[in-house]
């Protein structure tokens, strides 16, 4: 409870948010990052934000000195973090800790708590028996021990509710914000000629599709336009073969990881984003290229058709002869491509930060309320 005229204390995790060694950090920072600087500006609140070593230098640029909590030390393991987050919340001694993504500690803490549950991939991806075993265990104690639970889209609230068996009126939906990239597009050596990109990161990103669905549009139409996969793609041997065996080899171009700027590059300069994922619990690189002028062919699967809406090209995730004909389409029909990069822009301005970071505030106080 706080006391007439007292600000109530939020503390906000900022921690552990890069992959393992190599201290890149991963692309739940940027939510965060984004819905931290727009929560702070609510007058409501003493916001406090936990940070490591690894997400300090970049916070400290946006959060006020005095609103950071420091573990000096990167966060590297769970077990760490579990205890740094509960040694952060007994100096701090916030009213509402939020850890807006991933797992509460296995540890109850001494306030209110909300855990942010974005998806529940390892339901849906191939993962090591130890680390689904962890994951079911840990997820169902953050919805038992969280006094709110905050998912990022209707689909994974649903899912959150039936697979893990938490009370509706316990679980809310607070969409992410789109966000225009600040960094210089910086070009990606690539061969010359049209493109279109997609991401191919983790499996469920359904790189087969696409190339199946270039192969097509290839052999049918004579498109001559190639598919450029962003990211480490794990099994990358695999899809070689499917693309030799598709004949389009020499159509398919992997870049691995790259920065905003050739990222922002590649959305602008593609004849569409294809998105045909499996499984997604919310899709942030619909919005990337939506803000960017680049028109979206996705999958209509989990949470994809929510964030689209009616500014792209849904089909199901295996109808590769109808994305191969809305591929064929996009890249003949400038007029029609106009259509939907005007959609598109239309589209991403429902999703706001802003109105994100009040809906997370009206949340916080209902809690102090309860």
């Amino acid at each position: 409870m706080t006391r007439a005229g007292e600000r109530p204390t939020v503390l906000l995790n900022c921690i552990k948010m890069h992959e393992g060694a190599s201290r890149a950090l991963h692309g739940n920072f940027s939510h965060i990052q984004q819905l931290y600087n727009e929560l702070i500006k609510n007058q409501d609140f003493n916001f406090t934000v936990h940070v490591d070593a690894v997400t300090l230098p970049i916070m400290r640029a946006s959060i006020p000195e005095e609103r950071l909590h420091v573990t000096q030390a990167p966060v590297d393991s769970i077990v760490q973090q579990d205890c740094e987050i509960v040694k952060a919340v007994r100096r701090v001694r916030p009213h509402i800790y939020h850890k807006p993504t991933g797992q509460l500690p296995l540890i109850p803490l001494s306030c209110k708590c909300i855990s942010g549950i974005a998806d529940l991939i390892h339901l849906h991806a191939p993962m090591s028996w130890t680390k689904t075993l962890y994951k079911q265990m840990s997820y169902q104690l953050s919805v038992f021990y969280a006094d709110c639970v905050i998912c990022t889209s209707h689909a994974t609230r649903n899912e959150v509710i039936q697979r893990l068996r938490v009370k509706p009126e316990k679980v809310r939906v607070v969409y992410h914000g789109s966000t225009r990239m600040t960094e210089t597009p910086r070009e990606v050596a690539l061969p010359r000629g049209p493109f279109f990109v997609t991401f191919g990161h983790q499996r469920h990103k359904n790189v087969e599709a696409c190339i199946k669905a270039l192969a097509i549009a290839t052999h049918r139409e004579k498109v001559q336009a190639r598919l450029v996969v962003v990211g480490v793609c794990p099994g990358w041997a695999a899809l070689e073969r499917l693309a030799a065996s598709e004949g389009v080899s020499e159509l398919v171009s992997m870049v691995g990881r790259v920065s905003n700027g050739e990222l922002r590059f590649l959305y602008r300069h593609a004849i569409a984003l294809l998105f045909l994922s499996k499984y997604e619990g919310f899709g942030l690189p619909i919005l990337e290229a939506m803000v960017e002028g680049c028109p979206v062919i996705a999958s209509n699967v989990y949470s994809i058709p929510e964030v689209v809406g009616q500014a792209g090209l849904l089909f199901a995730v295996d109808d590769y002869e109808g994305v191969a004909a809305a591929m064929i389409k996009i890249a003949a029909d400038r007029s029609f491509r106009e259509e939907f990069v005007v959609k598109g822009y239309n589209n991403a301005e429902r999703f706001s930060w802003r109105t994100a970071a009040d809906q997370v505030a009206e949340i916080y106080k209902e809690l102090l309320h309860s």
